[in-house]
Formats: structure tokens, C-alpha cells, sequence
């Protein structure tokens, strides 16, 4: 694809190169594996701030289908999470906010042992109230690895934090993450640092 061929011509970074050779070999958009490797690339254009290249990343998933296969859905949201976080920077807040309103849309439809409308809502709702600062943060698991001396293990924990400390904050659809946002914002701010200083 035309975009992941411009991002091995722009970044040399091996972080980025890994997971860009990988998509080159192979990308299915209905494969979980492939989809959480688009994520994690995104997300590593982003914190080394290729941020257009992250976005053009993101629209390979843009005119997909939704079908409720949330192996691969759950990353597809997080990218989008994180183009409705670049959207907002930009001044481009309705087109973040429609973007939402899709992710919100797609969390609420039936499922196949959930049918009723009712049912649907109370459900999402407990779901969603369970994403909490201290739920997503891995700071625990962050500090154990260092204490042990494990950078590579920490910056992973890391990682897979921002991915929903973006991701799933930036839609607005988590009540308990809309709570923390200063100080969600702070940790993503820290967790970006320490990657681009220890990734280089």
C-alpha cells in the first residue's frame, strides 16, 4: 500500500520499521493480529510526530464495514480514538466528534445475546464505567518491571496504556476517564517522553 511503502521511505526509527515490514508482507483488515499491528504503528508515528503519516494510516481503516468482530474493531476504535485526538489539536473538533458518534454508534448495537435496547444500554454502561484512570494506566505493572530492571517490558506496559489512555479517553464515550483528564493528560505526556527517549 502506497502509504505504508512512504512510511519506510520517511522513517528509519526500528520501532516503526518493524511493524511496517510486517503490514507490507501482510495486512488483512479482518485479521485481529494485522489490525493490532496497524494500532501499535499508528500510535509509534504518532509519539515520534509523523502525524500525517499517522493519519493516513488511519484511513486505511476509514470505509471499512463494522460487523461486530471486536478482535479486530477494538483497534480500529483505538486508531480512531487517536485521529479524533489529532483532529481536536488541529481545530477540527465536529469532525472529531462525528467520529465519536460512529465509535458510540457501533458499541450499541445488538448483539447476539443482547437484543434488547435496554439491555444493550445497561450493559455498555457497566462496561464503560469500568475504564477508570487507575484501570488503564499499567503504572503498577510500569514500576514492577523497572524495579526489576526490565526497560523493554516497562515501555510495553507503557505502550499498551496509551493506546487506551488515548484511544478510549479521546472519544468522550468513558465517564469515569472523562473524570481524569488532567492528569490522564500528564501521564500521556510521560509515557510519550519516556518511549521517544529510550526507542531512539
Amino acid at each position: 500500500m502506497d502509504v505504508l511503502n512512504e512510511v519506510s521511505q520517511s522513517c528509519s526509527l526500528k520501532a516503526i520499521i518493524k511493524l511496517n515490514n510486517e503490514l507490507l508482507n501482510k495486512i488483512s483488515f479482518s485479521s485481529g493480529a494485522d489490525m493490532e499491528s496497524l494500532c501499535r504503528l499508528v500510535y509509534w508515528l504518532y509519539i515520534y510526530d509523523y502525524v500525517d503519516l499517522s493519519l493516513k494510516c488511519i484511513d486505511l481503516t476509514s470505509s471499512l464495514q463494522f460487523k461486530q468482530n471486536y478482535n479486530v474493531w477494538n483497534f480500529i476504535h483505538l486508531m480512531w480514538g487517536l485521529k479524533i485526538r489529532i483532529l481536536r489539536n488541529r481545530g477540527q473538533a465536529t469532525e472529531a466528534e462525528y467520529i465519536a458518534s460512529i465509535i458510540d454508534f457501533h458499541l450499541s448495537l445488538p448483539t447476539k445475546l443482547l437484543t434488547k435496547d435496554s439491555d444493550i444500554q445497561k450493559f455498555e454502561a457497566r462496561r464503560r464505567s469500568r475504564f477508570t484512570y487507575d484501570f488503564i494506566n499499567n503504572k503498577d505493572k510500569i514500576d514492577e518491571e523497572l524495579v526489576g530492571g526490565n526497560l523493554q517490558a516497562a515501555n510495553e506496559w507503557r505502550m499498551n496504556a496509551l493506546l487506551s489512555l488515548i484511544g478510549d479517553t479521546e472519544t468522550g464515550l468513558y465517564p469515569e476517564l472523562n473524570k481524569s483528564k488532567s492528569i490522564m493528560e500528564n501521564t500521556i505526556l510521560e509515557y510519550i517522553d519516556a518511549l521517544r527517549t529510550e526507542n531512539k
